[in-house]
């Protein structure tokens, strides 16, 4: 949550603050249109490296790698911000807001079993994330610098390594520190987009599990439930019968319905997110060929 709230993500902020909900919104338009300008950059390179005459195919994987993950991540955040993924969210926040209030320590071990599960989870991938972005970000002081020989000017160039792959509006060789620069700041939004919305997709996941399992646990343990119900409402017990199994139908009911909108919103970014890592298996293939066939003719 603050996380996603950082990145202008987080739906639900500054509810009761119009000015302040404004500024938020403005925030969360900018840092993500200033992502889809890094994209369009990102393809406008690739289609140069494309029809530039050389052999670039290295360089082409290498752009492909990082802008498919970016386009996808793009889309993700782009249907989080659903009306539909919004609802979600509000019908998370309030059944836990349910749970935490209620005095069942059973219930409520099962919950914190699961929230321990997601914050687990979430922060394995982001230290992933983050170790991966730093060896980006570094890894071009160890990367030869190539000589490049121009025909038109005829005039030999030494060539820098980038953390990325876009288009500048200048020659990054001339300004080879502000590029740099640049790109660890471009690669920061990414990579933070694809750390929180993934975490945040993740824990969407693991939800339903938990409300599952508390379902399941109600369900086992039928008869001291009727009892407990039946002492709260002081009704018969044939009516807190009734009143347990019709509350389970309809959390059952919940449950499959929150399923349902959720991999009706994102089912199509699924399936994109399996194209997407089958292309980047295919670029590395490739790219493994290329050393290959490189260190062979060497």
């Amino acid at each position: 949550m603050y996380a996603n709230a950082l990145l202008g993500v987080w739906p639900y902020i500054f509810q009761d603050n119009p000015c302040l909900r404004k500024l938020y919104n403005v925030y969360s338009r900018f840092t993500f249109y200033y992502f889809i300008l890094f994209i369009i950059s990102a393809i406008m390179e690739l289609f140069i490296l494309v029809a530039d005459d050389e052999n670039r195919t290295e360089e082409i994987v290498a752009n492909l790698c990082i802008t498919l993950i970016y386009i996808i991540t793009a889309v993700r955040v782009y249907v989080m911000r659903s009306t539909t993924i919004r609802n979600l969210i509000k019908q998370i926040l309030a059944t836990e807001d349910a749970i935490l209030k209620n005095d069942d320590e059973e219930i409520m071990e099962i919950y914190k079993f699961h929230a321990r599960q997601s914050q687990i989870t979430n922060l394995i991938f982001i230290v992933n994330i983050t170790v991966e972005t730093i060896f980006f970000f570094t890894h071009p002081l160890y990367v030869d610098e190539k000589i490049k020989f121009n025909k038109a000017t005829n005039e030999t160039k030494v060539i820098k390594a980038l953390p990325l792959s876009s288009w500048f509006p200048y020659d990054p060789q001339d300004h080879y520190l502000a590029s740099y620069m640049w790109h660890i700041f471009d690669g920061t939004v990414g990579a933070s987009y694809v750390m929180y919305t993934d975490a945040y997709n993740f824990s969407l996941i693991i939800f339903p599990l938990g409300q599952i399992r508390i379902l399941t646990h109600v369900l086992s343990n039928f008869p001291r439930y009727v009892l407990k119900v039946k002492d709260q409402l002081q009704c018969s017990r044939d009516e807190a019968s009734f009143i347990t199994l019709r509350e389970c139908i309809l959390k059952h009911k919940e449950i499959m319905r929150y399923l349902q909108e959720y991999n009706d919103s994102m089912k199509n970014i699924m399936l994109l997110d399996f194209l997407q890592s089958s292309l980047q298996l295919a670029s590395v293939v490739i790219q493994l060929f290329v050393v290959c066939i490189t260190y062979t003719a060497c």
